[in-house]
């Protein structure tokens, strides 16, 4: 028997999680957790229904529990089985703290960010609980492509896939429970193509993503352009060739990289730059979400995407001065022209193609 699945963040990925299990499993069997009063007067405004649209047919699920967190009354939620976490990696540590006092050592949190550093601030949030106590952390990366087009309303633009994997904040034991994992739920949900693969193997696309996110999301903030417009010109191929640089020298470096097969070859700046590049051309249409969070004044993922390279840098001692200056032009949350990017980076050709 299948036990409730909750979900915290009702962005692009939260939508699709909630309605492709909703459509395979039932919407009775899925709660949504909400951060903030706003959230229920938007969802009584949709009719209390979640709409995907995939192939341009819209598709509306309804009949979901729904909660609000921080409510007097949300000591009545009952202990939290299997939770879905969608929130931005800034918000990760803040959700996790909110649904906490919810959780116990028999409940899977599944971790839904872009890039990487939320394991390294779970473990100082469980530092001092005993691992009896501590939830069981998985990670998912997720290469579907989903966008909102109003509150509980989105897009499926692009079929990918699910892959999700444990994390070690606790050492994991196998369950007896006769209830069904929310793994094995998840991969019984087609529409998301999911698989559960090894630690190593999760650790490998992990590292891959965060290469494609620490290209494609500042560049498109720096030369304010879609996906599909990177590297049009000598200066954007040359800023990603020196990222690359840095990039694949630290993650060739990082002690979980050590056991990946052929790590020099998988992360040779070569071959990143072609994964780079394919994904660029595939998502051509794409505004990156990092561009779409400084155009809309949000606060980046910065920090846990160019920003980890730096600090896993430092701690290696492997000078990332390129990402540091990008991470620096992002986080002042403002677009700059040519000419401020050739005095940001002389490294690069003056020749405008």
């Amino acid at each position: 028997m299948a036990k409730a699945i909750h979900i915290l963040g009702v962005g692009n990925i939260g939508l699709l999680f909630a309605h492709r299990l909703a459509e395979s499993h039932g919407a009775d069997m899925v709660n949504l957790l909400f951060h903030r009063h706003s959230l229920i007067r938007e969802w009584d405004e949709a009719d209390r229904k979640i709409e995907l649209v995939s192939n341009g047919i819209p598709n509306a699920q309804k009949g979901y529990g729904f909660q609000l967190l921080g409510h007097p009354n949300d000591h009545d939620i009952n202990p939290i089985n299997n939770l879905i976490i969608a929130t931005k990696a800034t918000n990760t540590i803040a959700a996790v703290r909110a649904v906490r006092r919810h959780l116990t050592s028999q409940s899977t949190v599944l971790l839904c960010q872009n890039g990487m550093g939320i394991t390294d601030e779970l473990e100082v949030l469980f530092r001092d609980v005993a691992p009896e106590y501590i939830p069981k952390f998985m990670v998912a990366i997720v290469s579907h492509g989903v966008f909102s087009t109003s509150p509980f309303r989105a897009v499926h633009a692009g079929n990918g896939m699910v892959i999700m994997g444990s994390i070690g904040i606790a050492p994991q034991t196998d369950s007896t429970s006769p209830t069904v994992s929310l793994s094995e739920l998840l991969c019984h949900t087609p529409a998301l193509a999911a698989v559960r693969v090894s630690t190593l193997q999760l650790v490998q696309a992990q590292l891959e993503k965060l290469v494609v996110n620490a290209i494609i999301n500042p560049l498109t903030v720096l030369f304010n352009c879609r996906n599909g417009q990177l590297f049009s010109n000598s200066q954007q191929a040359d800023l990603m060739h020196l990222l690359l640089e840095e990039i694949c020298e630290v993650l060739k470096a990082l002690p979980e990289a050590q056991r990946i097969p052929r790590k020099e070859e998988t992360f040779s700046v070569s071959r990143m730059k072609e994964v780079v590049m394919g994904v660029a051309d595939r998502t051509g249409r794409n505004t990156s979400s990092m561009l779409q969070d400084i155009r809309s004044k949000r606060t980046t993922e910065i920090d846990y995407i160019n920003g980890y390279v730096v600090r896993k840098g430092a701690e290696l001692g492997i000078n990332c001065g390129i990402n540091e200056r990008v991470v620096g032009v992002v986080k002042a949350a403002r677009l700059v022209d040519m000419e401020e990017i050739l005095k940001l980076f002389p490294e690069l050709s003056r020749d405008l193609d």
